[in-house]
């Protein structure tokens, strides 16, 4: 067993994020979980008095602070996007925009989102019209594979660094996605072109997630039923 302290940051009820906190505690000699369930969700007040070697985040909705990050040696975080799609609904901006390469990142945790040092990228290709559904699929398998590599050797200072190093030639984009921009995608109008509308349809059909149609300042959403002419 590895002596090092260790605090995961996982989703709850996440198949994946579970496994990887059992490969983790199968590891290290002190595992410590936070389980998120939804977006802007508080950190419990007993977390920010841990001190860590570790802290491993993954699919967690937790946005970590300085105080958190100021307590541990290494903050790490798997982003399920290439360092060109920072913040959040990247797979539907990258299916909007036609994008031919996605990935994932793991990189280290710093004051801003998806902001710190990149550790590794992995990349795959975008098939021709998949879905948001293919592809989130495809980056959530993606992800779990590269957090397993990793968390194997995660303690190794030697190890991170180089992968660092090794990684200068990526940088994150200074474009960032948020809530407001991802709410307009869903929006479509009465003035967009057919390509326009097949274009947000296939980007944001997910789910229970559809778009919408303003119309009348009525939000009409367009579910799964819609029928193309």
């Amino acid at each position: 067993m590895i002596k090092k302290k260790v605090l995961f940051f996982g989703r709850f009820r996440d198949r994946k994020s579970f496994q990887l906190y059992i490969i983790l505690k199968k590891n290290f000699e002190n595992v410590r979980v936070c389980w998120s369930k939804f977006k802007k969700q508080k950190i419990p007040k007993h977390i920010f008095s841990y001190k860590n070697d570790f802290i491993i985040s993954y699919r967690s909705y937790f946005i970590l602070n300085k105080k958190i990050l100021t307590n541990t040696k290494y903050a790490i975080n798997f982003h399920p996007g290439p360092p060109s799609f920072r913040g959040i609904g990247c797979a539907n901006f990258a299916i909007y925009q036609n994008i031919k390469k996605y990935g994932v990142t793991c990189h280290l945790i710093n004051n801003k989102i998806d902001n710190g040092k990149i550790i590794k990228t992995k990349f795959f290709n975008i098939k021709k019209n998949m879905s948001l559904e293919e592809l989130l699929k495809r980056t959530h398998s993606e992800m779990f594979v590269l957090a397993k590599s990793m968390l194997k050797r995660v303690h190794n200072k030697k190890f991170l660094l180089d992968n660092i190093k090794k990684s200068k030639k990526f940088s994150w984009s200074r474009n960032y996605y948020n809530q407001s921009d991802l709410e307009k995608l869903y929006r479509i109008s009465l003035d967009f072109s057919k390509d326009e509308v097949d274009k947000v349809l296939r980007a944001t059909i997910y789910k229970k997630f559809f778009p919408y149609l303003l119309f009348d300042k009525h939000k009409i959403s367009l579910n799964k039923n819609y029928e193309k002419l």
